[in-house]
């Protein structure tokens, strides 16, 4: 519960902030739009987005509240040691209701490049061309075949591969996922 003091507080700042004061925070900054779109028709405020972590992978889901429809992808991203994105995948629902994994490199993988996902073993799990690229990502996708669905279900990793001016081996842990998939209900 909010005070008296808190809300007169409150009015106060907002109205320094509607004066004068507005007008400085203008000049060479900009607003940072929200992370989410709304969807059309949707007012400000109508979706509501939660983010819940599991092991090496995080949920995440967006709600519309008027139409209690929910929207929700598990993903999980690899860095490099300097903090840049290296690969990342999203677990998602496709147009059909079915799950289908969106994979992501690097632009410099091309259009005509190809991730490969193996158990650590060495047996082939996937081979996914990459669709499509623009100035930002490559993306390919893939559904989940009864392997992957079976090193999903143990936790195990995987070994995701591809070229980018050179070999890319990135061992790539699973824990988690079973959880968040199952969290999504």
């Amino acid at each position: 519960m909010v005070s008296r003091t808190m809300r007169i507080g409150l009015v106060m700042l907002l109205l320094a902030l509607s004066g004068n004061g507005a007008a400085a925070m203008h000049g060479p900054y900009s607003v940072q739009p929200p992370d989410i779109l709304v969807p059309p028709g949707a007012a400000p405020g109508a979706v509501r987005r939660y983010i819940h972590p599991f092991a090496d992978w995080t949920l995440i889901c967006d709600e519309n509240l008027a139409d209690r429809s929910k929207v929700c992808n598990v993903t999980q991203t690899l860095l490099a040691g300097d903090g840049t994105i290296v690969f990342s995948w999203s677990l998602a629902a496709s147009e059909d209701g079915k799950p289908i994994f969106i994979l992501r490199v690097a632009p410099s993988v091309g259009a005509d490049g190809v991730i490969n996902i193996r158990q650590p073993g060495g047996e082939a799990l996937a081979r996914v061309p990459v669709r499509a690229c623009d100035e930002r990502v490559c993306v390919g996708t893939m559904r989940p075949n009864a392997e992957m669905l079976e090193q999903v279900d143990r936790a195990s990793q995987v070994i995701v591969s591809f070229e980018d001016g050179h070999l890319v081996r990135l061992q790539v842990p699973l824990s988690g996922l079973k959880e968040a998939v199952a969290a999504i209900g």
